[in-house]
């Protein structure tokens, strides 16, 4: 090839590049401004509870950062916040994007605070998942982010039905999701774990790491590891215990399932 042909198809390879590069921000752009104007008044009404936030900035390299999200209980702020972060970063798949399916790549919560409160039975929190599309898919068919990462995260639960209450502290919690037919799931999170037993305070350090792999139908094997540490409750003391598991050929024929 010439000289003259060589620098042609450079040029020709150049332009696809920059006109490809146009198109995929655009798109990922225009994705980002439309999540963005959702998130306002109505969110809270179709959500029965309050939401508010400082800001949402549109990012290329982060995707959408979402400052200081707030989410009351129902009805409002005056029942107290169900859920509030220091930020939320939010990033679609961009190969997905082109196709026009929304697949979120990865999902950061940053120092988020997650307050639970159960009632005879009933989570504070099943209205919100019932706002989640039906569909007779199970959530391992439907799940559309390949990470979902929480990092220095309190999450607080009070057991009504028990008068018990824990609380998880300076959790890291991630959940990564590889697709498949279904796909295979993992799961580590790492933190302090402090509840009451028997009137004393009972604190440990919690590890966790699980994998959790699925075929359309539903979990076929399971795999992994839990370990608490340092766990104390008044003058008791444990300094390690742990568990680990492996499971297979959970999906069996049905009159073979127990």
């Amino acid at each position: 090839m010439t000289p003259a042909r060589l620098k042609l198809a450079a040029a020709a390879a150049a332009l696809l590049l920059v006109c490809g590069g146009a198109a995929l921000y655009l798109k990922y752009k225009g994705f980002s401004e439309r999540f963005m104007a959702g998130l306002d008044a109505r969110t809270g009404e179709k959500l029965g509870r309050r939401v508010r936030f400082r800001k949402v900035e549109f990012h290329f390299l982060r995707g959408v950062v979402i400052t200081e999200p707030c989410v009351s209980r129902r009805p409002d702020f005056s029942r107290g916040a169900f859920f509030c972060a220091d930020r939320v970063v939010i990033r679609p798949d961009l190969r997905r994007l082109l196709k026009n399916q929304v697949y979120f790549s990865n999902a950061e919560l940053v120092r988020p605070v997650i307050k639970l409160k159960e009632t005879g039975g009933v989570w504070d929190f099943e209205d919100l998942l019932a706002l989640l599309p039906k569909t007779s898919k199970g959530l391992h068919v439907t799940w559309n982010a390949r990470r979902l990462a929480l990092s220095g995260a309190r999450i607080e639960a009070d057991l009504g039905s028990s008068g018990g209450s824990l609380a998880l502290e300076d959790a890291d919690i991630s959940l990564t999701h590889d697709s498949g037919m279904a796909g295979n799931f993992g799961l580590k999170l790492d933190g302090a774990l402090k509840t009451a037993i028997a009137g004393k305070l009972f604190s440990a350090g919690v590890s966790l790491k699980t994998d959790l792999n699925f075929d359309y139908a539903g979990l076929t094997s399971a795999f992994g590891a839990a370990e608490l540490s340092k766990a104390g409750a008044g003058a008791a003391t444990m300094e390690r215990a742990a568990l680990a598991w492996e499971l297979f050929g959970m999906d069996p024929p049905a009159p073979a399932k127990k």
